[in-house]
């Protein structure tokens, strides 16, 4: 039995991010990474941790999936949003 779950969705529509967030906080608990990729995914890739997912992912060299932040990128918006 897995211990941690990784869902990744490409959302297509603006709510696809919404629902994803929904359903990383109702299983937070659980151990889920969640993670929306696109355009539309794009608030996924910083605020999924706020919501109840294990991490963020920030690349190092280049992106491996669509929409990825660099992991400079990705820290640069907690600083400024001052999220730990």
């Amino acid at each position: 039995m897995a211990q941690i779950l990784k869902l990744a969705v490409t959302a297509k529509e603006d709510n696809d991010f919404i629902r994803l967030m929904l359903l990383t906080l109702r299983h937070r608990s659980q151990g889920i990474i969640t993670i929306a990729m696109g355009d539309k995914g794009l608030p996924s890739r910083v605020f999924s941790p706020l919501f109840g997912s294990l991490i963020a992912y920030g690349s190092i060299n280049k992106p491996s999936a669509p929409g990825q932040l660099s992991a400079a990128e990705v820290m640069d918006i907690f600083r400024k949003l001052k999220i730990r």
